[in-house]
């Protein structure tokens, strides 16, 4: 619904801004026809993108039992089955189910006499399961053993969090992927 609602406000959006900038200069018609064309071919490929997903959801709804042999489709002895990378499009529209952030371990910090961190990760959705968080591809940076064992997989509702000690500064992450029943979610930097 909220997905048919966004769509619909950008399909009329853009028309109106085609229709603003063809009546702007009313000398060039066959411009502004060209633009209705060029506006009334956008909506109708946004309409077969919406029919995609709409046939997408479907398919994920009724299983991914027949996924291929290249990594996805595995499932593991926590029961995470890897779906992959989330589609960019339904990314947008739907958003991440989780937030990342981090913060100093004070305690850490303390035992060790040095700045420690943690990576916070905050559902903002009613139910995700956070599965595994792979930083900066493996390379340079990880989630503390200890941790990554006891405190994943996280099943995790909304507005609720789980703290992961990392190795490293996080001005140094240049890159995480989380790993959820949702798909697969990448970042960039992260905020304090």
């Amino acid at each position: 619904m909220i997905k048919k609602s966004l769509y619909w406000g950008m399909m009329v959006s853009s028309l109106y801004f085609v229709w603003g900038c063809s009546e702007s200069k009313s000398g060039q018609a066959i411009g502004a026809e060209t633009a209705q064309t060029a506006a009334e071919e956008a909506v109708a490929s946004a309409e077969d993108v919406v029919d995609i997903l709409a046939g997408a959801d479907a398919v994920a709804d009724e299983g991914a039992a027949m996924l291929t042999d290249e990594g996805t489709g595995a499932t593991d002895e926590s029961g995470y089955t890897d779906e992959g990378s989330v589609n960019p499009i339904k990314q947008l529209l739907e958003g991440e189910p989780i937030e990342l952030s981090y913060s100093l371990d004070e305690f850490a910090t303390k035992v060790y006499n040095k700045a420690s961190y943690e990576i916070v990760i905050q559902a903002k959705t009613d139910k995700v399961t956070v599965y595994d968080i792979i930083i900066n591809r493996g390379n340079n940076c990880q989630v503390n053993k200890y941790d990554h064992d006891k405190k994943l997989p996280a099943s995790l509702s909304f507005g609720r969090m789980v703290k992961l000690s990392i190795g490293c500064d996080p001005n140094y992450i240049r890159e995480i992927e989380v790993k959820t029943d949702y798909g697969n979610y990448k970042f960039g930097r992260i905020r304090n």
